[in-house]
């Protein structure tokens, strides 16, 4: 009844918003104009006939205060709402009100559990009334609340809660514009919970879903990180005969003599440049570095700057990006390039190239200012992203460096703040609801620095691009540039590049490097061991020596009964001597010959004691400084490795022709063999009754037909 009511009433009402607050309207509020609600201390909307608010919005204009038309089709919450009142409040009374069973704070009278709910009387005056969001808001918060959830298909009441509570309020949209419903909905409800509210999930995942188990380690988590923090800033360049230069995103510079080029080269990431996350491409950004990197040369002037590929930040990792300056020509002018290819690329994989550009000295003054704001005559416009005013074809807007860009320090121009202009852009061309993105630049200057807020003025010419003059708060230039053009982003491409699989990145395998070691002195402190009896019986003697000697022989059985023997003795005795508490200070030297092969072409010549070292690489991890794991051609004495072990800080060693040798992953290429698997042949599968085992199993029946497996 309400929405039909009102769109009887006749038009001709407008509403407007302003920064100015309600004690600043009242003293000169006309007579049919109503403070139609306050939201927050800088957002007062006013209702009434249109041209009474037209004439409000210039004066509000000249006393310094922002002002923007809302699109609206009547002037709600004003006299103009009158004529329906009594009609509204005849429906009203048909209706039974229940007390709420859930505390309402209500926004007509900023009150807690205001009883007037329950009455026809309330819900039309609610029509009439001013909406007192901002005092409902400190209501709220001195009685307690310091979550608040805003459901609703955007974030404005989210964004006015935080312009009205003080710091450290959690505010939490349910839905954000261009983000998936879903995601925003579940990000929403994490923050809920991260918060200390509680989360219905059998309401959110639905009564008939069963819960996926997790497992989860049989220990108890030890709650003592020791990660050290990786820090994101490069080291001094300088150290690499490279020159420092003072821009977040050129990094380091090399000069090239035989030629005068200069080659820029920098890593950019989401850890490294946060700001890059809310932008589907870094393009803009090229503008400014390549405009520093040209004052290195003195000529800062962009001439030209054509995209030829959108420079996309993938989600995890990031990006080397190279900028190549040239040697100049006969006028002075250079040309620089802008590549960048995958972070975990081999060296010798190609770069991507993004743009080319002209660069050339210093370009004159700039002949404008932008001091007279908004210009006489300019007619607001209301947009949600700027401030904006039109006049015959050109737009002018103002445009703030959004928080989430970080300090402005180092950078000509924010890209960020550029991104802000092309949105602005977007309006003028009609695509404001499209993402687009810049592809080609002319003749671009700056001024100055460090801006974070900017008055743009934008034209648009008869080809489809647009000129640019920008200038600070103040009107004094910053920037300006001469043409750009844009085009629509597909919704195809802005998805962030995922990293591209790299198998041979993640593929180790154990080489054999030489390390220095000194066989000096013999050791007289070693007690040899066979069985777990022995061992026990040295745990009682005296004294106790300073280590226990495991030789580990399986001759020459490669049959599974011996390597069973083997290993189960070599348990026996590793349990006796763990075990002991006399032997605490005792080290074991596990010794093998031919257990291990330290070269391709050298043969494992001893199989059950191969399996007996993987055995107690299993201990060494359960019980580290303790097991010492030694394969040795014999070339070195016993006692003499026994009197090496204070000095070694590597669990394993081989030893061939007196020289030690330390086991090292190492990244490794797969060959490529285009042989297929043979399904009636066996294919074992070691550490197969694992989880990753029993995929790699799964996979292997699946896809190669393989029908003989054997898991171990």
């Amino acid at each position: 009844a309400r929405a039909r009511l009102m769109h009887t009433l006749p038009t001709g009402g407008a509403m407007l918003t302003t920064t100015a607050t309600e004690t600043d309207v009242r003293d000169f509020l006309p007579p049919n104009v109503d403070i139609a609600a306050v939201n927050s201390p800088t957002n007062t909307v006013l209702s009434g006939p249109a041209d009474t608010i037209d004439t409000l919005a210039k004066d509000l204009t000249s006393r310094g205060h922002k002002t923007r038309t809302l699109t609206v089709s009547h002037a709600f919450h004003s006299a103009l709402m009158d004529p329906i009142l009594d009609d509204f409040h005849a429906v009203a009374s048909t209706l039974t009100f229940q007390t709420p069973h859930t505390p309402i704070a209500s926004a007509l009278t900023a009150t807690l559990d205001n009883p007037d709910h329950t009455t026809p009387d309330y819900w039309t005056r609610h029509i009439r009334g001013t909406v007192r969001f901002a005092d409902t808001l400190t209501t709220l918060h001195q009685a307690g609340t310091t979550t608040y959830l805003e459901l609703g298909p955007d974030t404005t009441l989210t964004t006015l809660t935080a312009q009205t509570l003080p710091q450290g309020t959690h505010t939490i949209p349910t839905l954000r514009p261009n983000t998936d419903d879903t995601a925003a909905t579940l990000t929403a409800l994490a923050r809920l919970h991260t918060h200390g509210h509680p989360i219905n999930l059998t309401t959110l995942l639905g009564k008939t879903t069963t819960p996926t188990p997790i497992n989860l380690p049989t220990y108890a988590f030890q709650h003592h990180p020791y990660w050290l923090t990786t820090p994101t800033t490069p080291g001094n360049p300088t150290d690499l005969g490279l020159a420092q230069v003072e821009h977040p995103m050129l990094g380091a510079l090399a000069e090239d003599p035989a030629t005068g080029g200069l080659l820029f080269t920098s890593r950019w990431s989401l850890t490294t440049h946060p700001w890059l996350a809310d932008h589907a491409t870094a393009d803009t950004a090229l503008v400014d570095l390549l405009i520093r990197a040209g004052d290195e040369t003195g000529t800062s002037h962009l001439g030209e700057l054509v995209v030829e590929v959108p420079l996309s930040i993938p989600a995890e990792g990031g990006v080397h990006v190279r900028v190549s300056v040239s040697e100049p020509d006969e006028s002075g002018r250079r040309t620089a390039q802008v590549h960048s290819r995958p972070d975990d690329a081999a060296p010798g994989e190609p770069f991507t190239r993004h743009a080319s550009a002209r660069l050339s000295a210093e370009a004159p003054a700039p002949d404008f200012d932008l001091t007279q704001w908004p210009p006489p005559g300019a007619v607001p416009i209301e947009d949600a992203a700027f401030h904006g005013w039109t006049q015959g074809t050109g737009l002018y807007a103002e445009v703030t460096l959004p928080d989430t860009a970080g300090d402005p320090d180092g950078y000509g121009l924010h890209p960020a703040l550029l991104d802000a202009c092309l949105h602005a852009a977007a309006r003028l061309t009609g695509a404001e609801r499209q993402l687009i993105v810049p592809v080609e630049w002319t003749d671009v200057h700056l001024h100055a620095d460090g801006a974070t807020a900017l008055r743009v003025h934008l034209a648009l010419d008869g080809q489809g691009s647009i000129s640019m003059r920008l200038a600070d708060v103040t009107g004094v230039p910053v920037g300006s540039v001469g043409a750009v053009v844009t085009r629509s982003f597909d919704g195809a491409e802005t998805a962030r590049p995922e990293r591209p699989e790299r198998p041979e990145r993640h593929l180790y395998r154990v080489a054999w490097e030489q390390a220095s070691m000194r066989w000096q002195g013999t050791s007289s402190g070693v007690v040899r061991v066979a069985t777990a009896d022995e061992v026990r019986a040295v745990a009682e003697a005296e004294p106790v020596p300073a280590v226990l000697a495991l030789e580990m022989s399986g001759g020459d059985a490669i049959d599974a009964d011996a390597v069973r023997a083997l290993t189960g003795r070599v348990l026996d005795v590793v349990q006796a001597y763990l075990s002991a508490p006399r032997l605490q200070d005792t080290r074991l030297l596990a010794v093998t010959r031919g257990a291990v092969a330290v070269t391709a072409d050298e043969a494992l010549t001893d199989l059950p004691a191969a399996a007996a070292a993987g055995l107690l690489r299993s201990a060494q991890a359960e019980h580290p400084g303790r097991i010492t794991l030694i394969d040795t051609d014999g070339s070195v004495p016993l006692t003499r490795l026994a009197a090496a072990l204070p000095t070694l800080d590597a669990p394993q060693l081989a030893v061939r022709q007196g020289m030690s040798h330390v086991p090292r992953l190492t990244r490794t290429t797969p060959e490529l063999d285009d042989r297929p698997l043979d399904p009636d042949g066996t294919i074992l599968i070691t550490g197969g009754t694992g989880t990753l085992g029993r995929l790699v199993a799964h996979h292997l029946i699946t896809h190669h037909g393989a029908r003989h497996l054997l898991l171990t």
